[in-house]
């Protein structure tokens, strides 16, 4: 007997009792009951490959809909949580050529979402009540000219959203896109030092954190013109390549978890600078006092104040074949991961053969 599939995500959305996430190995919208543990699967994206890997990137909730971003998905989903029925936004065509049209996060504002381009090149703008579309382009340009432009991702998952600015920090150099999502107007706004590009942003009421994309310096910038900086790397080895998936400030400690480079950082109110050997897929802040994150290990963590709670999105192997079934995916083409491997798809075969 084959253990359980292990699944994975790239983020989550928090009810009272509930997570929802889209599992990264497999075209599903999972949810798991955290008074159980248990995790099911609500439906799959209809026209997206039923094996596709990495589909989406972030997830929300407006009112009864999951509005879903896409990484690898062809466009951007709308799931009804009452009706069960999807809905898409079809995105035009931007003459920029990019790896893929992948998009980082969602960021709602009033009667609208932001959906902030991480490989597409633009910001779509959606009214969540007339499903109308708007693109800000324009803050792309002045990445695009640059020398290093489409070597690397525009903005990650991380922003800071202040009255009705939001902030975004740059993977390609040392600037904070400021957007009024009002208006639409936009400043880029140098920080820090010349020739540092950001993976993620977080915001103590005073100061900025910035987590560097690549690098070893971890910026703390007043939203002006001053910054400091604090070394998180190890004098003994070379940790410049280590990535991180953003920065968290909680409870006055900076938690900078590793995406890549298996050394997550923890700067202390005290200022000690520590390490400890974890990979993440991601880690967030639900509010100010609620913290969720995975590791690599596939261990889901909820932070409450003091209190910790660890899940697994685990799903038995007899109901992930019945959804496989159902769905008329046997016999398709499978692209190998940790969860959906080769064992699984060949007692999957046996599977269906026994009945």
């Amino acid at each position: 007997m084959l253990e359980n599939a292990v699944l994975s995500t790239d983020d989550c959305l928090m009810t009272e009792e509930d997570i929802y996430f889209f599992a990264n190995e497999i075209n599903a919208l999972c949810k798991l009951n955290c008074r159980d543990g248990n995790v099911t699967i609500i439906s799959d994206i209809p026209g997206e490959q039923y094996f596709g890997v990495h589909l989406i990137s972030a997830i929300m909730n407006v009112e009864n809909d999951i509005i879903l971003t896409p990484l690898l998905a062809s466009k951007i989903w709308r799931y009804n949580m009452e009706s069960g029925n999807w809905m898409s936004y079809n995105r035009k065509t931007i003459d920029f050529p990019r790896p893929h049209s992948g998009m980082a996060q969602i960021v709602p504002f009033e009667n609208k979402i932001f959906v902030v381009g991480s490989f597409y090149p633009a910001i779509i703008v959606i009214n969540t009540l007339n499903n109308k579309m708007e693109y800000i382009e324009g803050p792309y340009s002045y990445y695009n000219q640059l020398e290093n432009a489409g070597k690397d991702i525009y903005f990650r998952r991380d922003h800071i959203v202040i009255g009705d600015t939001l902030y975004l920090p740059s993977c390609i150099d040392n600037s904070i896109l400021k957007l009024d999502m009002s208006s639409y107007q936009f400043e880029i706004v140098k920080a820090g030092r010349e020739g540092n590009a950001f993976s993620g942003i977080d915001f103590d009421g005073k100061n900025f954190f910035l987590s560097p994309r690549k690098g070893e310096m971890l910026t703390i910038w007043d939203g002006k013109n001053n910054y400091d900086e604090i070394f998180i790397g190890e004098t003994k080895k070379d940790t410049s390549m280590v990535e991180y998936t953003g920065v968290i400030y909680w409870e006055g400690d900076i938690i900078l978890p590793a995406y890549i480079g298996n050394r997550s950082v923890v700067v202390e109110k005290s200022g000690k600078v520590s390490a400890y050997e974890k990979e993440y897929y991601f880690m967030k802040k639900v509010n100010r006092d609620v913290r969720v994150s995975q590791d690599r290990e596939g261990t889901v963590e909820i932070c409450r104040g003091a209190e910790r709670k660890k899940y697994s999105l685990s799903l038995c192997r007899e109901y992930l074949y019945e959804f496989v079934r159902q769905a008329g995916a046997g016999n398709r083409v499978m692209i190998e991961n940790k969860a959906i491997d080769l064992d699984f798809y060949l007692d999957l075969i046996v599977h269906e053969h026994k009945k």
